[in-house]
């Protein structure tokens, strides 16, 4: 079994309701996105996973509406609530849906979207798995 990262960055506002009914400042994280694929196989090409090239070029156009963006205005979180678990759910999602006819079944014969990990400060990550098998 083999597995890749492939990472990618960009920069976003967000502010998120508190339990005490407050809202937390808005404030700005250099978000780090770290994309994972397995496969039981290389490619019979370029003896590889995945081309690391294509992967951040369909990073780099989902990041296109988050990069210098305050989330809490985009309607992918239009409920106020960009958490950074909620924008790793995403991310996969679009990076999923857009790799759709490159990507196989979790476990098939071929490459697939494992998970995406986003971090927002320094040991403060959440990831959230393309399939429900987790870990």
């Amino acid at each position: 079994m083999y597995e890749v990262n492939v990472q990618r960055t960009f920069s976003a506002v967000h502010a998120l309701p508190l339990p005490d009914g407050t809202k937390e400042e808005a404030h700005g994280h250099e978000w780090v996105v770290t994309a994972t694929f397995r496969s039981r196989r290389l490619d019979d090409t370029m003896g590889a996973v995945i081309d690391f090239l294509a992967v951040q070029a369909y990073l780099r156009e989902i990041f296109e509406p988050l990069d210098g963006a305050d989330l809490n205005e985009l309607p992918a979180f239009g409920d106020g609530r960009p958490s950074t678990e909620r924008v790793a759910e995403h991310i996969t999602q679009r990076l999923a849906a857009a790799m759709a006819g490159e990507l196989c079944p979790p476990g098939g014969d071929g490459v697939w979207l494992r998970c995406v990990n986003v971090t927002e400060a320094p040991g403060c990550s959440a990831t959230y798995y393309a399939d429900d098998s987790g870990p």
